[in-house]
């Protein structure tokens, strides 16, 4: 079997949320990029997740991306993902 070469899924995670959140912060409404929700998607594979729903806005491509880590995390052996208290991103 394969490996797939690339940064540990958790870190690719990681990356992608903090990016996510600053989209989230400055648009929260927008539509993400067909870029994005790729990079979404493809975040999926590597952490061996069904694809999430296709987000409609930055807020849901956030949330996507915790879910995602939140995954990434159990797979790689029920590590637990850093502790995230998110107040409303935008008021």
């Amino acid at each position: 079997m394969s490996t797939i070469p690339g940064p540990d899924p958790r870190a690719a995670t990681r990356g992608f949320i903090a990016l996510a959140l600053d989209l989230a912060r400055v648009d929260p409404d927008r539509r993400p990029t067909s870029e994005m929700r790729q990079w979404l998607a493809d975040l999926a594979l590597a952490v061996s997740a069904p694809p999430p729903p296709v987000p409609q806005t930055h807020l849901q491509l956030l949330e996507a991306a915790l879910l995602l880590e939140r995954q990434a995390h159990s797979h790689a052996g029920g590590t637990a993902p850093p502790a995230r208290v998110l107040a409303r991103v935008a008021d």
